[in-house]
């Protein structure tokens, strides 16, 4: 059986497109650069969740975004591999 892993979520923290483009980057091991297309938006509209009453029951992230992209990577390598 495989093991479920999840995707980690910001929840109240402020990422941008090149930041999430950089923490994919760093995960996957890419050494290239990257371009952004400046006169374009920057991603999609923001949504997050209000997790203050979760927080206040002791609730905190045990995962960083970059640590669960490393993760997610990891398994997606080992899942397929040939």
């Amino acid at each position: 059986m495989r093991k479920q892993c999840c995707v980690p979520a910001r929840i109240h923290q402020h990422s941008g497109q090149g930041e999430v483009a950089e923490l994919v980057k760093a995960a996957v091991g890419w050494e290239g650069n990257l371009v952004f297309d400046t006169t374009k938006p920057d991603g999609t509209p923001r949504k997050l969740l209000d997790v203050t009453r979760m927080r206040n029951l002791g609730w905190k992230a045990k995962t960083s975004l970059g640590a669960g992209l490393r993760a997610m990577y990891e398994d997606f390598l080992r899942v397929h591999a040939a």
